[in-house]
């Protein structure tokens, strides 16, 4: 191992923290609703319009999109700030 390598190493190391558990629990109750909303409008159970099929899109984007920026993931809170605005134009025309 070089000494640049055990020096970046150690730079990183300092710069990551580990989420809390509530935030792992945040993160998994959004990833699993967003999920659970979709998996449920692709097999037919429910509308796009529906408003559970909102709601979960709109409150699990902004648990995914809050553990994207906590961690600098930028692509993924990008992808669910969409999410949000989306939700909130369906739920707002409601």
């Amino acid at each position: 191992m070089s000494k640049e390598y055990s020096i970046l190493a150690i730079i990183n190391k300092k710069n990551v923290s580990k989420p809390s558990k509530k935030e792992n629990i945040i993160g998994w109750i959004a990833t699993i609703d967003v999920l659970a909303a979709y998996a449920l409008n692709a097999l037919g159970y429910i509308e796009s319009d529906h408003l559970f099929y909102i709601l979960s899109n709109l409150i699990g984007g902004m648990g995914v999109m809050y553990i994207a920026f906590r961690y600098k993931n930028y692509q993924s809170a990008l992808i669910n700030l969409f999410w949000l605005i989306i939700a909130g134009i369906a739920l707002a025309s409601r």
